[in-house]
């Protein structure tokens, strides 16, 4: 681990099964730069009722700008067989929604703002 890689996921409030793979910086001209984190789940976690590791499937999450760098988390997220449900299911990460394209601290941010944005324009603000 690189001190960047612990201070970011000391900011993402990271803990076990996961942990900073790495950190991908991409520069385009006419383009806001991105960084993607790449965050990874410990091969060895197993969740309670785990039967088996089914797979992987990799999601991507829009998070806030890290300074002047439009910023997403990107995690391989594995699957497991549940026992008693008998049914698969993803490992649920702390920071969204496996159906979200967004961290859930984005969609609090973008709903502030929009909520903000409605009371100024009532306030002829």
């Amino acid at each position: 681990m690189t001190n960047t890689h612990d201070y970011l996921a000391t900011l993402l409030n990271l803990s076990y099964p996961y942990q900073i793979k790495g950190v991908q910086i991409l520069k385009e001209p006419n383009q806001k730069p991105q960084i993607t984190i790449n965050i990874d789940v410990d091969k060895a976690y197993r969740p309670a009722n785990f039967l088996w590791l089914q797979g992987y499937q990799m999601h991507r999450w829009r998070h806030l700008n890290l300074f002047e760098y439009v910023c997403y988390l990107q995690c391989n997220v594995p699957s497991y067989f549940d026992r008693d449900t008998q049914k698969s299911f993803f490992l649920d990460v702390p920071w969204g929604r496996q159906k979200s394209s967004f961290t859930y601290i984005f969609e609090a941010y973008v709903t502030n703002s929009f909520q903000e944005g409605e009371q100024g324009q009532g306030q002829g603000v």
